[in-house]
């Protein structure tokens, strides 16, 4: 189920129906073996929450949310479950569910900002302005953490080049991005 679980995420692009389809064939495949592959469930989740504009939407949506609810069950302190309901949900216009879970998700991973984003447009479209605020600094604060932090580790793997070189350890030829090499 492992190396299944892989090639399904791997085949999964969100600007394709045909490979959505793909990605979905896959993940079906895998919860067929283990029902109880919590990555393949919030997957299935995305998949259909995205391929919910065709024919068989609602049939699409309701699989996918009695899968994220199933992935939420299994693990209920991953970020990404609450995110695949709270997207389900949003998908299928069950603003005040979607808003929860996508609560639920940024306090499971308060270093990512997505949850944030999409909750602040879903309390827009509510016309909850201080809340949508709320959710918009926190996301832009998170952001900028993030681009310092790379920021920092750059600046640091360029001082241990610098030690290193000085040490004779690497030659001054070789690029940074050439060290495991």
């Amino acid at each position: 189920a492992c190396t299944l679980t892989a090639r399904a995420i791997r085949s999964f692009d969100k600007s394709s129906a045909a490979k959505l389809r793909r990605t979905r064939q896959l993940v079906k495949q895998v919860l067929a073996r283990d029902p109880a592959v919590v990555r393949a469930l919030t997957l299935l989740a995305e998949v259909n929450a995205r391929l919910s504009g065709a024919a068989d939407g609602a049939r699409l949506l309701d699989e996918g949310l009695g899968a994220a609810a199933k992935a939420v069950e299994l693990a209920p302190k991953l970020a990404a479950a609450h995110w695949a309901r709270a997207m389900v949900h949003d998908y299928a216009g069950r603003k005040d569910p979607a808003v929860t879970s996508y609560r639920e998700a940024a306090r499971l991973a308060p270093g990512q900002s997505d949850a944030r984003v999409n909750l602040a447009l879903l309390e827009l479209a509510q016309g909850r302005l201080a809340e949508t605020f709320a959710a918009l600094d926190e996301a832009e604060a998170l952001e900028l953490a993030q681009r310092a932090a790379e920021e920092l580790s750059d600046m640091v793997q360029s001082f241990l080049d610098v030690v290193r070189m000085e040490s004779g350890s690497l030659k001054p030829e070789r690029q940074r991005g050439d060290l495991c090499a």
